[in-house]
C-alpha cells in the first residue's frame, strides 16, 4: 500500500518539481559534459593577441593557447565524467565547488606531480571563468574559489641551476653525426634551430614564405596570427640569422616553393632522431635533444648583443648570481653600475625578443642565459 505523503512533505516534493521545471526551462537539456565544452569553445579567443585584448579590457578572459585550448577540453571532459559517476549529477548547473575540490583530491590520489596538478586546477578555473560570463551560469555559486590551491614556486625555488645548452662544438657533432646516417633533413632542422632559436615545432612548421633573403643575411619574419599558425601562441616573431649562415640556407630554401615547409618532418620525430644520435654518440646526454640548440642561439646571441664584452657578460652572471639566491636582479649594483646593468638588461630583452618571449622576463633569463 503506498503511503500517503504528510502536507509538508507534499508541499516539499512540490516545490522540488517546480525547482527542477524551473531549472529546465531555464537550462534546457543542460549535458553537463556537452555544455562544459560549449561554454570552453566560446571562450576561445585563439589567433587574437592576448596582450592587445587586456589592454582594452583588464578583465578580459578567453584561451589564447592551443595548446591550453586542447588540455582545458579534455579535463573538463574528464571532469564532467568525474562527476557524473561519483556524484549522479550530469547537469553542469548543479556542479559546485566541492565537486572541483573533490576532483582535485582524485587527481592528488594518482599522484599527480606538482606541476600536472597546476594544469588540472588551471582548466577548471577556465570553465569557471567561462560559467561566470555566460548569461544563464553567471548567476550560479563559483565553481573554483578565489584563491589557487596549488601555487607555484617562486623562481629561485622551481628552477634548477643546470646545463641546458649545448656547446658549439656538441651542437656541431650531433648535426654531422645525422648528415653520416643520411638524415639530411633532421640535420637541417638542428642546424636552422641552432642559427634561429626556432622550437622544435617552429623549425617543423615553417614555410619558405617566412624567410627574408637580404643583401648578405636572411630574416626569418613571422606576422601576428600567421594562418600556418608558426608560433607558440601565433605570437609574432622576427630573427636576424648570420651573413655566414647564408650560403647554406640559400641551399636549404632554394627550389620550394613560398608555401612549402622547410623541414617536412613532424616535431616529436625529429626529437626522437637527435635523440637516438646524441644516446649512440653519448652527447651531452643530460640536455634535451631539440631544445638545446634553441638555448645554444639564446647565449650565443646574447653574446652578439653585448659585443662580447667581459664586463657586461660579469654584470649578467651577477643578476643571475642574484635572481638564484632568491635576490632582487639589481641587488648589490651601485649608481655608477646603473648604466651597465641597463645595457645588459636591453640586451637580455633583445634575446627574448627574438625567442619569441616578453620582456623583463628575469625567470626565462635563468633558464637561457645562465652563461657561467
Amino acid at each position: 500500500m503506498k503511503k500517503k505523503l504528510s502536507r509538508s512533505a507534499k508541499r516539499k516534493l512540490a516545490r522540488q518539481k517546480q525547482y527542477k521545471r524551473e531549472q529546465i526551462e531555464k537550462f534546457g537539456n543542460d549535458n553537463a559534459k556537452y555544455t562544459a565544452k560549449n561554454l570552453i569553445r566560446q571562450s576561445s579567443r585563439i589567433g587574437f593577441s592576448k596582450k592587445e585584448m587586456k589592454r582594452k579590457n583588464p578583465d578580459h578572459f578567453g584561451i589564447h593557447s592551443k595548446a591550453t585550448y586542447k588540455k582545458t577540453m579534455g579535463e573538463v571532459g574528464r571532469f564532467t565524467q568525474f562527476v557524473k559517476e561519483e556524484f549522479g549529477i550530469n547537469r553542469l548547473n548543479q556542479f559546485r565547488q566541492e565537486h572541483a575540490e573533490a576532483y582535485l583530491d582524485a587527481k592528488e590520489r594518482q599522484g599527480l606531480t606538482k606541476g600536472s596538478l597546476q594544469n588540472v586546477e588551471t582548466a577548471l578555473i577556465h570553465l569557471s571563468k567561462a560559467m561566470e560570463r555566460d548569461e544563464k551560469f553567471g548567476e550560479l555559486p563559483s565553481l573554483m574559489p578565489d584563491h589557487r590551491r596549488y601555487t607555484s614556486q617562486s623562481a629561485h625555488e622551481e628552477i634548477e641551476r643546470k646545463p641546458r645548452a649545448y656547446q658549439v662544438e656538441e651542437a656541431r657533432e650531433i648535426i654531422q653525426r645525422l648528415e653520416e646516417k643520411g638524415q639530411e633533413t633532421a640535420a637541417s632542422a638542428a642546424y636552422l634551430s641552432m642559427v634561429s632559436g626556432l622550437r622544435a615545432e617552429e623549425v617543423c612548421k615553417i614555410e619558405r614564405r617566412h624567410f627574408e633573403r637580404h643583401e648578405d643575411h636572411y630574416k626569418i619574419r613571422i606576422t601576428r596570427d600567421d594562418p600556418s599558425y608558426v608560433t607558440k601562441g601565433n605570437r609574432y616573431r622576427e630573427v636576424r640569422i648570420d651573413a655566414e649562415h647564408t650560403s647554406r640556407l640559400d641551399d636549404l630554401l632554394g627550389g620550394l616553393d613560398e608555401r612549402e615547409r622547410v623541414i617536412p618532418l613532424e616535431s616529436l620525430q625529429l626529437a626522437k632522431m637527435v635523440a637516438a644520435v646524441k644516446q649512440e654518440y653519448d652527447i651531452a646526454w643530460p640536455i634535451m635533444a631539440m631544445h638545446g640548440f634553441r638555448h645554444l642561439f639564446a647565449r650565443m646571441r646574447f653574446q652578439d648583443e653585448i659585443n662580447h664584452s667581459p664586463e657586461h657578460l660579469d654584470v649578467m652572471n651577477r643578476i643571475l648570481d642574484n635572481l638564484f639566491e632568491g635576490k632582487r636582479a639589481d641587488a648589490g649594483f651601485s649608481t655608477a653600475e646603473k648604466e651597465l646593468y641597463e645595457e645588459t638588461k636591453a640586451a637580455m630583452d633583445r634575446v627574448h625578443d627574438e625567442l619569441g618571449h616578453g620582456q623583463n622576463r628575469f625567470d626565462l633569463a635563468m633558464r637561457y642565459l645562465d652563461v657561467k
